[in-house]
């Protein structure tokens, strides 16, 4: 997967109720993006783009499973500031 800016921190997560993976990616800006992967992980779709996630470079993203196939995704960023978003793919 390529993107048009620098990419400084991932995270990966298999969540049981759906077949595939996601991986969050944090980039120099800021910005956040999900990504939804095939079973297979050979395509991926971006699911969801977070434009005002961080005022800065984001540092660390670790996720936490939820029931009923939604996520919650904890950012932490050079702006000081640690943010968390419910994601439902």
């Amino acid at each position: 997967i390529k993107f048009g800016e620098s990419v400084t921190s991932l995270s990966f997560a298999y969540p049981s109720d759906f077949g595939s993976g996601v991986c969050g990616v944090g980039f120099e800006s800021g910005k956040l993006k999900i990504i939804k992967l095939s079973e297979d992980y050979s395509s991926h779709d971006v699911a969801l783009e977070i434009e005002n996630g961080h005022v800065a470079t984001v540092k660390k993203l670790a996720w936490r499973p939820m029931d009923g196939g939604e996520l919650t995704l904890a950012s932490a960023g050079l702006d000081h500031a640690v943010k968390i978003f419910s994601v439902k793919l």
